[in-house]
């Protein structure tokens, strides 16, 4: 008999959504998914049972709207909890409750309802609210899941380790890459660096030692894009004074909003590399979708980035520093024309989601 899960993604990721959904139905698992306007449904596989009970999460939705909007999602989210059939409920977003006492009552309410309750672990702690405190309140949270999914082996040893979390409570799946395009267009060669900052512009995203970097990038011009919209006014802020500040010899455009899911590619498309001067990470899902499109990478080393950035497809720089990264820019573009997009993409596709779910499988069986 086949394992059936019922996917909770609190609107999380799109793309994180069909991936996860599409990867466990094509390996014979029953999927029902929670799901929202923003769900791309027409890409994700047929035989996923797809229950749109969050409705519209559009940003530009008054206060009042996203509270009765939020409401009417608890109701039908709770009256499905309690009418379902599934062996397994797996939140696979974050807790609506953040990582406070709110989330620990709301994991006691799946763990109530459900057969049983997995919990995906994106990130440990939250970015840029560490705090003793709260590692204390979460060592609560995380006692209550029957599993724990994390994207990296360095992330169970934390659990481990750090958080007393019983070592065969915790499962590591490699996060997923979604279908590799069968063509992606590669930009012309050009004498400027292109380079690409993807996601959310907050500060552990460390967009702003990206910028001082650019101060120590003497010899040759950067052509960067900010792509994504920031949740933090005080540090849009800091990156909207600091982008005048930037050399005259680089040039440097924020493209601030919500980026659809069909216009993603254009944007990796255009890039020579992508740039992860990340403060702190566990895993990132854009380094993966940099890899989707065969583009290159320069990263810090924070969380596992180490560990799945071989040389062929970027590099890390030595230290956490503007200096350091300067230095990983300037010896990437020395050598850019070496780097094989084939090559990245044909690694990419090593972790696409129908293979990284399989070791998650047989805990949605036992």
């Amino acid at each position: 008999m086949c394992a059936s899960v019922l996917l909770i993604p609190h609107g999380f990721q799109p793309s994180y959504e069909r991936g996860f959904a599409n990867g466990l139905s094509r390996n014979g698992v029953r999927v029902e998914l929670i799901a929202s306007d923003r769900t791309p449904i027409d890409e994700i596989d047929s035989k996923v049972m797809i229950n749109n009970l969050r409705g519209s999460q559009n940003p530009r939705r008054t206060k009042l709207r996203k509270a009765t909007n939020l409401l009417a999602y608890l109701v039908r989210l709770g009256k499905r909890l309690v009418f379902n059939k599934a062996d397994t409920v797996h939140l696979t977003g974050m807790l609506l409750g953040g990582t406070g006492w709110a989330a620990i009552m709301e994991c006691h309410i799946y763990k109530l309802i459900a057969k049983r309750f997995f919990l995906t672990v994106h990130n440990i702690q939250p970015h840029d609210k560490e705090s003793a405190k709260r590692k204390g309140i979460l060592k609560r949270l995380y006692a209550i899941p029957d599993k724990l999914v994390v994207h990296t082996a360095q992330m169970q040893h934390i659990l481990i380790d750090e958080y007393a979390v019983e070592p065969e409570r915790v499962v590591v799946m490699h996060h997923g890459v979604d279908d590799i395009p069968a063509h992606v267009d590669v930009p012309a060669p050009a004498d400027e660096l292109r380079v690409l900052l993807f996601g959310g512009v907050l500060p552990y995203k460390g967009i702003d030692i990206f910028l001082d970097a650019l101060e120590h990038c003497t010899d040759f011009s950067v052509v960067a894009k900010i792509v994504g919209e920031s949740r933090n006014p005080a540090y849009a802020d800091t990156i909207k004074k600091l982008i005048p500040q930037v050399p005259a010899h680089h040039v440097i455009e924020w493209v601030s909003g919500f980026i659809p899911e069909a216009e993603v590619q254009h944007y990796f498309e255009q890039a020579d590399l992508v740039a992860l001067p990340y403060r702190h990470i566990d895993q990132s899902g854009v380094l993966f979708t940099a890899f989707r499109f065969g583009v290159p990478v320069v990263a810090f080393n924070v969380g596992s980035f180490a560990e799945y950035l071989p040389a062929f497809a970027g590099r890390i720089a030595s230290e956490q520093t503007p200096q350091s990264f300067a230095a990983s820019l300037h010896a990437f573009y020395l050598n850019r024309t070496t780097y094989n997009r084939t090559a990245i993409r044909n690694y990419a596709a090593s972790f696409s989601w129908d293979e990284t779910v399989t070791s998650l499988i047989p805990h949605y069986s036992a």
